[in-house]
């Protein structure tokens, strides 16, 4: 088959950036496995009633600090826990991974987000 002359294929992002990639990476790959307690949420194309801005309202409020960057995706940590909050960059939904340091607080976590969202608990 001559250069050029295959079938045109959609092509689509996962991220926004290289750099966004490298740092939401980071968090999954190297950070968010030091915490022994997780899990994972997210928000699908049919559930509309709580936005990425509502869910960034709640965890600052819990005590989570947004780090400066990515910008479009989010990263949040405080002391004793770390959340990496991803959304494709063409598409409305958007997943959650939390690591926690303390069962406890893990579950305090988690019966805060399913009281103030409509975001779905995931199994890994």
């Amino acid at each position: 088959m001559p250069f050029g002359e295959h079938p045109q294929r959609k092509l689509h992002r996962d991220f926004v950036s290289f750099r966004e990639m490298l740092f939401l990476w980071a968090m999954e790959y190297v950070h968010l496995p030091n915490f022994p307690h997780q899990a994972r949420y997210h928000r699908g194309k049919d559930l509309q009633a709580s936005t990425v801005e509502d869910l960034a309202r709640i965890l600052e409020k819990t005590g989570f600090e947004r780090l400066p960057y990515p910008r479009y995706s989010m990263l949040f940590e405080r002391d004793d826990a770390a959340i990496r909050l991803y959304r494709p960059p063409d598409d409305s939904t958007f997943d959650i991974r939390v690591g926690m340091h303390s069962a406890e607080q893990l579950r305090h976590f988690q019966a805060l987000i399913e009281d103030n969202t409509d975001l779905k608990r995931s199994t890994w």
